[in-house]
């Protein structure tokens, strides 16, 4: 009598997930995205830069300084200057530019 062979498919150890948007990847759903202005967002909260509406020098002060489209940032301190940390470093701006940068929902 010969053996049959094992057909029982090998199981993977799951991969892990780690974002919001991979889960819902994962599982077949398409994440909602929401935007909000930096000056609307609280002390912890984070967002991906969308867009910065400020007059080109402004802009080109800000992309200096790491904020600018694609950028990940994260609220430290809430107010008049607002205080965000992007990348390794923390930057201060005025309510009156927070209130022209719109992030979206991201991690």
């Amino acid at each position: 009598m010969s053996a049959l062979p094992n057909t029982t498919p090998a199981l993977h150890a799951p991969q892990a997930l780690h974002a919001p948007q991979e889960i819902a990847a994962a599982v077949g759903l398409t994440p909602a995205v929401t935007s909000r202005l930096l000056a609307e967002m609280r002390v912890g909260d984070v967002g991906r830069v969308a867009s910065v509406s400020v007059d080109p020098a402004d802009a080109g002060r800000l992309k200096a300084l790491g904020v600018c489209a694609g950028r990940t940032l994260r609220v430290v301190s809430a107010g008049n200057p607002l205080i965000v940390q992007v990348l390794n470093s923390r930057v201060g701006l005025a309510a009156a530019i927070a209130e022209r940068v719109t992030l979206n929902s991201c991690c």
